[in-house]
């Protein structure tokens, strides 16, 4: 359970886009947002290879498809809301815009 809720999941990668901010780069993130210039998994699983999913490497804000357990960073997102979780790290951080 995290925050009282216990219905988090990992975002798609049209959600973890949308806090990229690609005027910055080391991390290419909003201001806003508490990142790692690391990749971050998204749900969202490569319609080419089952055992791939898209991730957003905040370094420069580009999104990639790799093998699902190459990457250790999360994000996670409740409806319309996104929380910054790094390991043993819960922050929320605001609205996201569908």
């Amino acid at each position: 359970m995290l925050g009282g809720h216990n219905d988090w999941g990992l975002p798609r990668i049209d959600q973890l886009l949308t806090i990229v901010d690609y005027s910055r780069y080391n991390p290419a993130i909003y201001s806003a947002f508490d990142c790692r210039s690391d990749g971050y998994w998204s749900s969202s699983t490569s319609a080419n290879y089952p055992d791939d999913a898209w991730f957003v490497h905040f370094y420069a804000g580009n999104a990639y498809w790799y093998y699902k357990d190459a990457y250790p960073y999360v994000r996670y997102v409740r409806g319309d809301l996104v929380i910054c979780c790094m390991p043993g790290v819960g922050r929320l951080i605001g609205s996201m815009n569908k």
